[in-house]
Parts: C-alpha cells; sequence; structure tokens
C-alpha cells in the first residue's frame, strides 16, 4: 500500500519524533521519520535559485530541519521511495481531507 500525505499549501510537514504534540490537520502533518528525512533530502539537493522557497521552504546551516513548509504548490508528488505527497489548495477546508 501507498503512503499518502496530505497537507494544504502553506502547511508544515513535521518530522515524526518530533512532532507528538502536533495536531494532524491539513495545516501540519505528521511524516514517519525516514520518509520525512527522504523528502528533506530531496529538497536541499534539488533546490536552487530558481525553486528557492517555491516548493518547500527549509532552513539551513547545522542541525536537522524538523519541519518543512509547503510553498506556492498545489498537486501532486510521488517519491522514488513510493511514497504518494497531496498538496491542497490553502481554501481546502478540513472536512475535505483525505
Amino acid at each position: 500500500m501507498t503512503p499518502v500525505f496530505t497537507v494544504r499549501e502553506y502547511g508544515h510537514l513535521w518530522r515524526g519524533e518530533n512532532s507528538r504534540n502536533v495536531p494532524d490537520t491539513l495545516d501540519d502533518c505528521r511524516v514517519p521519520t525516514a520518509m520525512f528525512d527522504a523528502l528533506e533530502k530531496l529538497v536541499l539537493e534539488t533546490e536552487d535559485d530558481s525553486t528557492k522557497g517555491v516548493v518547500f521552504s527549509a532552513p539551513k546551516g547545522a542541525g536537522r530541519v524538523e519541519r518543512l513548509k509547503v510553498r506556492n504548490y498545489i498537486g501532486v508528488l510521488a517519491t522514488d521511495a513510493g511514497v504518494l505527497w497531496v498538496f491542497r489548495s490553502n481554501v481546502t477546508s478540513d472536512s475535505g481531507r483525505t
């Protein structure tokens, strides 16, 4: 079964063990650590001046990122690991969560 994570545009994806107190809503999505780390790596490796902050924003520097913020992107992203990421319009209501 393909893991699917849904978050609203401008919402946050949180690393698993650091997000126990974060409610799982369209604005805040808890993600298992391995899947989060794979997405974080993809974001940091593919970001350049033309994409910086467009799809995701992630602080750089020492230490690991606790969360990723979805920026200006609505659509679906499928990773090589078989994870499906669904990014919905920021006008989507919480009752529309999949």
